[in-house]
């Protein structure tokens, strides 16, 4: 996790994951860029931050390759709970959301995630969020 870029990002995930949040919720959205989760509604259009409300903080990581994991603007402005991690680099949403880390384990996980089949944008079976285990140490 990138405390040093997003600390308050980053304080919001270890929150919500310590109070398992996450737990049972689905991956919403999947994409050939993003896989996307946080909302416990699985709408994509509910979730709030450790706070009840919104948090407001912007960086200047980019999202350059697979792996980059970050929260996600809502309408209106500011995140809550809903994140995506990508798939590719995606330049193209460099400035929205909010960067706050990147995948350490797993990845192989969310790469089969990411070619599971969809409706729109969302899984044709249910995929289910079980933990979110935020790791602390050095910044890359």
């Amino acid at each position: 996790m990138y405390y040093l870029h997003s600390p308050t990002a980053c304080d919001n995930i270890s929150q919500l994951s310590n109070a398992s949040y996450f737990a049972d919720t689905n991956i919403h959205r999947v994409t050939p860029h993003v896989l996307q989760f946080g909302d416990p509604s699985g709408t994509g259009s509910g979730g709030v931050a450790a706070n009840g409300g919104r948090l407001q903080e912007k960086n200047e990581l980019k999202h350059v390759g697979a792996g980059v994991c970050a929260m996600v603007e809502m309408p209106g402005g500011g995140f809550g709970s809903q994140m995506y991690i990508t798939l590719k680099p995606c330049a193209w949403a460099d400035g929205s959301g909010t960067i706050f880390g990147r995948v350490k384990e797993g990845m192989d996980v969310v790469e089969r995630i990411g070619r599971v089949e969809v409706k729109g944008e969302a899984p044709k079976n249910v995929i289910k969020v079980f933990n979110i285990e935020p790791l602390a140490g050095p910044e890359e």
